[in-house]
């Protein structure tokens, strides 16, 4: 299977999450920039969706205000992810705008501040490379 089948446009997006509620489904939105995956992004995702049930799991991409990885490549590492069903950037708009379109069953924020995860990371890898 391609992964990258799982990242869909905010358009499709919206369309999604109205035939999911069709079919009286849920769908659960965390929203965070993701810069670097890091082993606890995957652990507090898989707890969000087991916490929400038989939720579909969608991942609203968010624009770190100094990014290391291309938005593309963030996208795809999050596809790459069993328990996530679908990426999505929020596109031209801001993320607030397109989650009020989107209106979702449930919503959760980033399961960790990723400016700060991605900042210490930084900071480490210069101490144990510094002289």
């Amino acid at each position: 299977m391609d992964t990258r089948s799982k990242i869909i446009s905010a358009g499709n997006a919206s369309e999604l999450a109205g035939r999911l509620k069709r079919q009286g489904r849920k769908l659960l939105v965390v929203q965070g920039s993701f810069d670097l995956l890091l082993a606890t992004h995957a652990l507090s995702l898989q707890k969000a969706r087991d916490n929400a049930g038989g939720t579909s799991l969608m991942v609203l991409l968010t624009q770190p205000s100094v990014p290391l990885l291309s938005e593309q490549a963030r996208a795809e590492l999050l596809a790459g992810l069993h328990m996530v069903d679908y990426v999505v950037t929020a596109g031209n708009g801001s993320a607030k705008e397109f989650l009020d379109r989107l209106e979702p069953g449930e919503l959760a924020s980033a399961p960790v501040d990723d400016e700060e995860h991605t900042r210490q990371l930084i900071e480490h890898v210069h101490r144990r490379h510094s002289p």
